[in-house]
């Protein structure tokens, strides 16, 4: 097949299994609707090298960033819409990969997306004191601010 662009949105959980070489032409992929991570992983493990756009909105799972740009280091053009985006912890990356994540970016299209959170720290611990590191912030905001919004009331 000569299939250049492959818009597909769907809820199934699963699509047959797809080769490289039943899309060896692909450059463009757009997906949405999607209900489970594995469609979109499939896709970009198996044909994510070949790409040069990827579009992917309206889908109801997290969308971790580092994996698009290790499955797709080709990408020219990305577009998120209404979709949530995590990053994988440092301390869980390959330490030495071969891969030039997003090096070839050129657009960037970001739209209603919902950045999570990296991991959080202790929250048995308060934060250090930025003026006294050895003491612990009492308030989350500068003493000033606090006093005078509350004798503004």
């Amino acid at each position: 097949p000569k299939l250049e662009e492959l818009s597909l949105w769907t809820s199934l959980s699963s699509l047959a299994e797809i080769k490289q070489s039943d899309l060896p032409d692909l450059r463009s992929l757009k997906v949405g609707g999607l209900n489970d991570s594995s469609i979109l992983s499939d896709l970009t493990r198996v044909i994510g090298s070949h790409l040069t756009k990827l579009k992917i909105e309206t889908v109801h799972f997290d969308i971790n960033i580092d994996t698009i740009g290790q499955d797709c280091p080709n990408l020219e053009e990305l577009n998120i819409i209404n979709a949530r985006l995590s990053v994988t912890p440092a301390t869980e990356r390959q330490p030495f990969s071969t891969v030039h994540m997003f090096s070839k970016l050129r657009k960037v299209y970001f739209f209603l997306v919902h950045y999570l959170p990296g991991p959080i720290p202790q929250a048995s611990r308060a934060p250090n004191s930025v003026s006294q590191p050895q003491r612990s912030c009492q308030h989350p905001w500068p003493q000033g601010v606090t006093q005078a919004s509350s004798n503004r009331h």
